[in-house]
């Protein structure tokens, strides 16, 4: 799983005068920065073209808890997209690729007989020819290794600036309130 953590604690001394009520604005402030953090890694995980079927894009999550917060993807498979794979590895299970072989993955071929003769259609790859693929690009994939995409990693300066500005307006909101 591809996650980062953050603690709050250095802001803590910038806002002593709030007393009790300086944690639960840091928390609701980090609550809210983390939802604009899995939103704009939504945003980056499209723009980087990193969607097949929503199931990464939908596995970011973000999680306050005391005085700490968690930006994560739960896919399985995250920490292999953000930190890639290095090569000269055992191959990832071929199982696990078939469908996205069926999905991606045209065969062309030109007809023999009959009144399209000569022409040549293109159809999803199906049956044994899906897993000879599969194996194919499982096996590449164990010897070449797989670069990671670093959605996470490169989005952090970005993020570090959410929870600085959604902390801040929320202290500062309760500020205007006493």
């Amino acid at each position: 799983m591809a996650a980062r953590v953050m603690t709050l604690d250095h802001l803590a001394k910038q806002f002593r005068s709030l007393g009790s009520r300086y944690m639960p604005t840091v928390m609701k402030g980090a609550a809210s920065a983390g939802e604009r953090a899995r939103l704009y890694l939504v945003q980056e995980t499209q723009r980087k073209k990193l969607v097949d079927r929503n199931k990464y894009i939908n596995a970011w999550k973000s999680l306050v808890q005391t005085n700490k917060l968690e930006i994560y993807n739960q896919a399985p498979y995250s920490a292999v997209i953000e930190l890639g794979r290095r090569p000269n590895q055992k191959p990832p299970p071929y199982r696990v690729l078939i469908p996205w072989v069926r999905r991606h993955i045209t065969a062309s071929h030109t007809l023999k007989s009959g009144p399209r003769k000569g022409q040549t259609i293109a159809r999803k790859v199906r049956g044994d020819a899906a897993i000879g693929i599969a194996i194919a690009i499982a096996k590449s994939i164990g010897k070449k290794g797989q670069k990671g995409k670093f959605v996470l990693r490169d989005a952090e300066d970005k993020i570090v600036e959410f929870i600085k500005a959604e902390v801040e307006d929320a202290l500062s909101r309760t500020l205007g309130q006493i």
